[in-house]
């Protein structure tokens, strides 16, 4: 029998120890120079998804057959060996004694959880909450979180007021040609009481936190009570009693919940297409999509209709929409902001879209934190986010790894405006290093396969015809060619990829 041998471009190999597979495929980083820059031999190997490309009858036709026996089989076999599924678990065969690693937990060490526990005791939200941003006069600028509270405060607008504009601005979206539909579902009536109450702590001077009377968005995959939750389908429409833990921190805030936003459907996809509930817009462009899958929370904050929207994210849904509708989206660590999601268990989070970076932070820091029922949370450190700089134009200290080839495959366009954004974090003071990040077909693989699984499972006694054809096809294709040995690679290669994330930062 032949010997293998892992190369440095990754191919697949003897066992080897997790860390060596890390080291080994890494090369040390170098500082970068003004213009764009290419390694001696580059660790890219994603590769585009080779599919037929249908749309309307035709695609719909397509699911209809992914779905008849033997036939559909076939079909999503073909699939699944066109885009070399496979190499998951060659990848994974010489991954040594790696343990598969179910859940992507990342426990502080002894040492940053004291520092994070001595930098949250002096941490306060308050002061993050009443520290304004400083704009150009003339330059284009969102209204912020402070914006909203600063005016209350003043007394020189109320809650009411606010709110009762957001509420005409939503119908405005909604009656536009084509129409905006960041929001789905208003609950009009209880906004306006809400805003009224606010209004009220307001006159006498008790805000109830740092959120007070601010309008926030939901995507339609959370529970918030009184609304149903479809997860953007026509058919799931279970009435929410009570506030999931996430929005029960938001609310009890002050966050008045203006209603809920668009989404793809069940959260699998990343263009933000709706059949069912209709197709958001992109705020700069109407024939453009948001991305997915929290098309409209995206949306509703770049359209200026709130300060702040609620997304999940199992793989981009925060952080696609939030790139292409120009907003700040964060995904934080898994458990961060403590949630368990029964469709996608080891992927999807919530997290925060934003008009602002602060605002964002300020976001991340109420949602954060161990939540006591929900164990898998309490290893995280308090939540806290570090006080904007003094001299905010100064990036000196900060170090940035940028992955060249990794944008190799983008429009000029896209390519261009990257490397000018390097180009400016450095004059900045930002010491830019390169880095290369490994096997990331093995670890996209990785990914496909668990969201594919642990979706289609959740979903498994819903009707697959309800669904869009594209959802159709995601779901059979986790259902039927997607089996325990493909599990088992993937949970072995995010074990890499946390070890080889690890090594990025020593």
């Amino acid at each position: 029998m032949r010997e293998k041998r892992l190369s440095s471009a990754g191919s697949i190999g003897a066992a080897v120890p997790i860390e060596e597979v890390a080291t080994r495929s890494m090369a040390a980083p170098t500082t970068t120079g003004n213009a764009p820059f290419r390694t001696n031999a580059t660790v890219m190997d994603l590769e585009p998804i080779h599919a037929p490309r249908l749309t309307g009858t035709s695609l719909k036709v397509f699911a209809k057959f992914t779905r008849f026996p033997g036939l559909g089989n076939t079909i999503l076999k073909k699939i699944k060996k066109d885009n070399n599924f496979q190499h998951a678990r060659e990848f994974a065969s010489i991954l040594g004694d790696v343990m598969p690693l179910y859940l992507p937990l990342h426990p502080p060490s002894a040492e940053l959880l004291a520092e994070h526990v001595k930098l949250a005791s002096a941490f306060s939200i308050e002061a993050l909450a009443d520290t304004p941003i400083d704009v150009k006069n003339g330059s284009f600028c969102r209204w912020t979180i402070h914006d909203y509270t600063s005016r209350y405060k003043a007394q020189t607008v109320t809650p009411s007021q606010v709110i009762a504009a957001v509420l005409d601005a939503i119908d405005a979206s909604n009656a536009l040609s084509p129409p905006l539909l960041a929001f789905i579902k208003v609950n009009r009536e209880a906004v306006i009481e809400e805003a009224a109450a606010s209004t009220q702590r307001y006159a006498s001077g008790i805000p109830i936190g740092v959120l007070d009377g601010v309008p926030v968005a939901v995507k339609d995959e959370l529970n918030v009570d009184g609304y149903t939750t479809s997860f953007g389908t026509s058919f799931m429409d279970d009435l929410a009693t009570e506030d999931d833990t996430p929005i029960a921190r938001l609310r009890q805030a002050g966050a008045i919940f203006v209603g809920k936003t668009n989404m793809h459907e069940i959260g699998l996809g990343t263009f933000g297409i709706n059949i069912a509930c209709g197709t958001p817009r992109n705020p700069y462009n109407d024939q453009h999509m948001t991305g997915g899958s929290s098309s409209g929370s995206a949306a509703a904050v770049a359209a200026g209709l709130v300060p702040l929207a609620i997304g999940c994210d199992g793989g981009g849904s925060i952080r696609i929409p939030a790139g292409l509708c120009g907003v700040v989206g964060v995904k934080a660590t898994y458990m961060r902001v403590p949630f368990h999601f029964q469709g996608g268990p080891s992927v999807a989070n919530v997290g925060p879209l934003a008009a602002t970076v602060q605002d964002a932070a300020l976001a991340y820091a109420v949602l954060s934190g161990a939540d006591p029922d929900l164990p898998l949370s309490l290893t995280q450190p308090p939540p806290f986010v570090l006080p904007p700089s003094p001299s905010p134009k100064s990036l000196a200290g900060l170090r940035v790894g940028v992955f060249p080839a990794y944008v190799d495959g983008s429009a000029p366009e896209i390519a261009s405006a990257f490397w000018d954004t390097v180009a400016f974090l450095k004059e900045q003071g930002a010491t830019v290093v390169d880095v290369e990040i490994p096997h990331l077909q093995a670890i996209h693989m990785s990914h496909s396969i668990t969201i594919l699984t642990e979706v289609s499972q959740y979903y498994e006694t819903q009707p697959v015809a309800s669904f869009s054809p594209d959802v159709q096809i995601a779901l059979a294709l986790g259902k039927q060619t997607l089996d325990s040995a493909d599990i088992l690679a993937a949970q072995k290669i995010r074990a890499y990829a946390l070890a080889a994330t690890r090594k990025l930062f020593e």
